[in-house]
């Protein structure tokens, strides 16, 4: 199944919404895939009750090895086994469930299988409705950089940001590319006139000159080595932004991801040149 890709005012990312009907003694199953490790997923999970009757299925999430252990248990358990003399997979989470939400972290990337169980019931199939979301870890280096730039008053810099990150997310990855890249040449600037207390002249429709952005910066003791690694960075954004134009596609996810990574912290340094209340 295609994974739903929208992301809810409370920030989760939703995956999945889909329903399962299950018969006796069968089971269904549906992966979650990540890239990432850095958040979680969040599962929620309702059985559809018939009047009277309180119907439960047993939820498990396990990796691609797990799962196939439990599949090759129930085959023998048909075939005649007992549990107790086969070998035990390991999940993340098993429970027996009517209804709720569970959350799990995946320890590395890579697809997730999450299973209900109705293997045990001999007379009751079961329809479950589940709603799968991602959420991101929150990131101090985000704060910190959504009150600073909030503190400026340059929340469209900010909104350039998250724009990018909703576009990775999504899987639009020449947005993404070029949201990072007005995002960093952006802060650039404005923190070139925090720093030096003089308009940046700026040709209305033209990108400002980074080496014009980079000298006002290193004449007043900025590293320049720091300086040359945002200015690397800018260029390979901006050749990622122009890949598409050059050779009739988009950038990669992975290129797009890495180019996302090393704008944060590009960004992050530039906010921290900006002058304090006491020192301005």
């Amino acid at each position: 199944m295609r994974p739903v890709r929208q992301r809810g005012k409370d920030g989760l990312l939703s995956v999945l919404k889909q329903r399962f009907s299950i018969p006796v003694r069968e089971f269904a199953k549906f992966a979650l895939d990540t890239r990432w490790p850095d958040g979680i997923f969040v599962v929620d999970l309702e059985v559809v009750q018939q009047p009277g009757r309180a119907d439960d299925v047993r939820f498990m999430v396990m990796d691609q090895e797990n799962l196939k252990l439990w599949k090759y248990n129930q085959q023998a358990m048909k075939a005649g086994a007992t549990a107790t003399a086969l070998p035990r997979p390991s999940s993340m989470i098993s429970a027996m469930i009517s209804h709720g939400a569970f959350a799990f972290r995946p320890p590395q990337t890579g697809s997730y299988y999450c299973i209900l169980d109705n293997t045990y019931s001999v007379l009751t199939p079961k329809v479950v409705d589940v709603s799968a979301s991602w959420m991101w870890f929150e990131d101090a280096r985000f704060r910190f950089i959504e009150r600073v730039l909030k503190a400026q008053k340059w929340d469209d810099i900010w909104a350039l940001i998250k724009g990018a990150e909703d576009s990775l997310d999504g899987g639009k990855t020449i947005d993404c590319c070029n949201a990072l890249r007005t995002s960093l040449i952006s802060v650039w600037a404005k923190v070139c006139e925090a720093v030096t207390s003089e308009k940046v002249p700026l040709d209305k429709g033209k990108t400002p000159d980074v080496g014009i952005l980079a000298n006002y910066l290193t004449q007043r003791g900025v590293s320049e080595q720091s300086i040359a690694v945002i200015r690397r960075v800018w260029s390979y954004i901006s050749e990622l932004a122009h890949v598409e134009k050059a050779e009739a596609r988009p950038p990669s996810t992975a290129d797009t991801s890495f180019a996302f990574g090393l704008t944060v912290p590009c960004i992050l340094y530039l906010l921290r040149l900006i002058p304090s209340p006491a020192e301005a």
